[in-house]
């Protein structure tokens, strides 16, 4: 039955494309075209094509305003990164001058610990941060696409 519903939908829409083409319809106002179609909003028969048209364009606004909240949240993730390696470089540099100046063993061993550890809690604070900016991108990303639904519900 289904395919039935579909394949009568189809060719009525394919009727409706037929006779705006043919008639070369101009909006509004055309009452009736050379071969004495009257004008589809007329009739009623062009509110299913309105409504289709309507809700497309409606999927397309949420799906742009979606794609903008994506690319403002990795634009804001890369500053992120960038900062991040930075600060890296930077600290590594200094645990490199220290090990430079250092006099024995112990010492470059205490530096190395010391940046060892700084890294390791500076990378885990890192992941942890960047993890909650995608979940954040994919909040925000959502609630376009979560507005379009809701009304057409």
């Amino acid at each position: 039955m289904k395919c039935c519903s579909a394949i009568k939908y189809l060719t009525s829409m394919l009727r409706r494309i037929y006779i705006l083409l043919h008639c070369k319809i101009h909006w509004p106002g055309v009452e009736e075209c050379g071969d004495g179609q009257t004008d589809l909003r007329e009739n009623g028969e062009m509110k299913g094509y309105e409504e289709f048209q309507k809700a497309g364009q409606q999927n397309f606004d949420a799906a742009v305003k979606s794609f903008g909240e994506v690319n403002k949240g990795v634009q804001a993730i890369a500053g992120e990164v960038t900062d991040y390696t930075k600060k890296a470089i930077e600290d590594g540099t200094q645990a490199f001058e220290q090990l430079l100046g250092v006099k024995s063993v112990e010492q470059a061993i205490e530096v190395q610990t010391a940046y060892a550890k700084k890294a390791y809690d500076n990378y885990l604070a890192q992941v942890s941060k960047i993890g909650e900016m995608y979940a954040d991108i994919a909040k925000e990303a959502y609630k376009p696409v979560e507005a379009a639904f809701a009304k057409k519900s």
